[in-house]
Order: C-alpha cells, then sequence, then structure tokens
C-alpha cells in the first residue's frame, strides 16, 4: 500500500501544536490568526478544512525548528545505526592523520594490491588513512565509498568526518570536533555510539612500506647516516640505537599480524652494482629520505626490515666491525667465534668484503 505522500506535513504540523512553542509564538511566526491556531492545537477545527497556505506555513515553521518528522526521524535512529547509505551493514569506521597509523593498528589496507601483486620488482604500498570495518571484519577504503575524511586539523576532511559522524550520532558537534580535530587516529563505533581517540606509534615519515617478491618491507628512512659521513659527524647517529625501532616494529607484526618476530637473516650491502644488490639501491623515488641506499636488511620469514645506514669498512667481516656489534648486541645477537682463531682473523683483514655478507641466526630454545 502507497504511503500518503502528505503524511510527512501532517505528522510534522502535529509536532509543531505539541511542542512546548505557545500558541502566540506560532501565530505571530506564521502570520496566521491566534484563533485558528488555538483551534487547531484543540481539535475544534479539522486540519483538513484548513488552506493550503495556512498547512504550508505550518510545514515551514516545522522545518525551520527541527519539528519537521523527517528530522526527528533521523534524530531517532542517532547512536543506533548499524548500515549507513551504502546498505553494507556496517560496525566501525576509523580515520588516521596518516596511513602509517592505521598500519601500527593492524589495519593494513593495501589499496594497489593488484597492482603489486603483479610486480617482480620493488614497489610502494598505498596504504589506505580510512576505513570502514564491516560486520564480518572486512574493510573497506572510505575514498572507495566516496567519503573524503581526515583528522588532527580543522580542514575539510576533518569537518567531513565530523559531519558524518554527527549524522549517526547523539553526541554534540563540538563534542565530535574536538575529539576528530585534536587526534592523530579517531575510531566511531556504530553500535555503541562511542568515539575513541588514539595517538600516533611512530612519528611522521620514520619509515615508508613497500612489497617485493610478496614480502612486506618496512623501510627506516631516519637511520640515513650518509650526510653525517660525508661532514664525519658520526656521533648524532648511533646504529646500536636502531634495535629500539627494530623491536617496535617486531613487536607490531606479532602482536597485530601474528608474525614471528624471528630473524632470521641480517645482510650487508657493501656496493650496489651487482644484480644482486641493485634492488636495495637509491630507492629516493619511493621513499622519504634524500639518500637512501639501503644497505642493512634484517629478514624475517615473512617480512623485512631495511636501513640505509651505510658502515665504513672496505675488508673483512663486517658484523665484527664495532658499529655492527653493537646493533646485534642491542638486539641480543651472539656472534659464534668458538671455532675462530687468531690466524685466521689477521687474514680476514686484508679480505676484501663480498657486495653482499650474510649473517644467519639460529635460535636457541
Amino acid at each position: 500500500m502507497q504511503e500518503n505522500p502528505y503524511l510527512e506535513i501532517i505528522k510534522s504540523i502535529y509536532n509543531v501544536f505539541t511542542s512546548d512553542f505557545s500558541t502566540t509564538a506560532i501565530s505571530e511566526s506564521c502570520e496566521i490568526s491566534y484563533t485558528t491556531v488555538s483551534e487547531l492545537r484543540r481539535n475544534k477545527r479539522e486540519l483538513s478544512n484548513t488552506s493550503i497556505e495556512i498547512c504550508n506555513s505550518l510545514y515551514r515553521f516545522a522545518k525551520q525548528n527541527q519539528l519537521d518528522e523527517q528530522f526527528l526521524q533521523k534524530e531517532k535512529q542517532k547512536g543506533s545505526n548499524n548500515i549507513i547509505n551504502i546498505e553494507i551493514p556496517m560496525k566501525k569506521v576509523i580515520v588516521s592523520f596518516e596511513p602509517h597509523d592505521l598500519f601500527c593498528l593492524g589495519l593494513l589496507h593495501i589499496k594497489n594490491e593488484s597492482e603489486i601483486q603483479s610486480s617482480d620488482s620493488f614497489s610502494r604500498i598505498d596504504m589506505s588513512e580510512s576505513l570502514f570495518i564491516a560486520e564480518n571484519n572486512k574493510k573497506y577504503d572510505a575514498y572507495d565509498l566516496g567519503f573524503r575524511f581526515n583528522c588532527r586539523y580543522a580542514g575539510t576532511g576533518p569537518n567531513n568526518f565530523a559531519d558524518f559522524i554527527f549524522d549517526h550520532s547523539k553526541m554534540s558537534k563540538e563534542e565530535i570536533q574536538d575529539v576528530v580535530f585534536n587526534h592523530s587516529i579517531v575510531e566511531y563505533d556504530f553500535h555503541n555510539d562511542t568515539l575513541t581517540p588514539f595517538e600516533s606509534t611512530i612519528h611522521q615519515n620514520n619509515a615508508s612500506f613497500g612489497m617485493l617478491h610478496n614480502k612486506l618491507i618496512i623501510l627506516f628512512n631516519f637511520w640515513d647516516n650518509n650526510d653525517m659521513l660525508r661532514y664525519n659527524n658520526k656521533d648524532e647517529l648511533l646504529l646500536e640505537k636502531a634495535a629500539f625501532d627494530i623491536n617496535l616494529f617486531r613487536q607490531i607484526m606479532q602482536d597485530q599480524y601474528e608474525k614471528s618476530p624471528d630473524i632470521l637473516h641480517i645482510r650487508y650491502i657493501k656496493n650496489h652494482l651487482s644484480d644482486d644488490t641493485l634492488k636495495y639501491k637509491n630507492k629516493g623515488s619511493y621513499f622519504y629520505a634524500r639518500h637512501n641506499n639501503v644497505h642493512i636488511v634484517i629478514e624475517f620469514a615473512d617480512y623485512e626490515i631495511w636501513l640505509p645506514y651505510r658502515i665504513y669498512q672496505d675488508k673483512g667481516s663486517i658484523f665484527k666491525n664495532e658499529e655492527m656489534a653493537s646493533l646485534l648486541s642491542a638486539l641480543d645477537i651472539t656472534l659464534n667465534t668458538q671455532n675462530e682463531n687468531k690466524f685466521t682473523n689477521f687474514l680476514e683483514k686484508f679480505k676484501d668484503s663480498d657486495p653482499i655478507q650474510t649473517l644467519s641466526i639460529t635460535k636457541i630454545d
């Protein structure tokens, strides 16, 4: 049965009559006689026997004062919406200022996944910074669904996000904006009508992300010491401190993605001239750092961590270098030198190091 097209107007007018507005206020605002309004409010006069002009005037009053039925029904749904206008049952929407913030929360969503899977060379990951999470935990990029969201400042993207939440929430616009405009990560839960802020785990531009042969690559931009070596100022960036960042990402990968934190190999790339080393050569077109020839590779089963930190040593085992030894020690890795003798160590000092030196890590329980 088709709904009465005038039902919205009729209900809205009755909302006016049952509101807290005085008869005098309605009469003056609508330019309708006090007697007419009074009789309509007290059911002494049927609305069906009233002119179209009076009905239109009363309906405009309802719209102006947010008493129209459409608005009130929308308000009733606030805080209890599980479905948005894309007609997919959603439970959450989460937005971050930087894409890596969602990565650190275990919400890696690769927008250019098909492009990466078809490539045999290194590919930069284009990560989502705003996601809808469906009831089945499937992730949908908000941008792909037509939403332009952001947070941490009072611009167009954050305002879009705040307006969207306001349309679904019982919270005030001011309360929503305060959270959205002042935090790096913001999550809205449709079921509970809650707005939860989070803070960044890693600093902006400290790490970049890519994929090579189906393995996640995490490049530490901060650990580029090229300029320091050029000006002979090595004390500002100590390699052993990189262990803190490495362990931070090991923890994120273990806790959020259930990936093993065990290091399989550590590789040092002396130069980038051979076919085997070209893949580590200057990723400046992909990454933030100025130099970024990768020299240290920490290899795990499912991902790798790359550092552009260069060690000046032309001969011998790089893993016995003082700087590298300090990193290994900070990572709780001990070199096994039981079978070595002084003569072997002496000869090693005069031997050119290979383009890639590899230290395989054996886990001892």
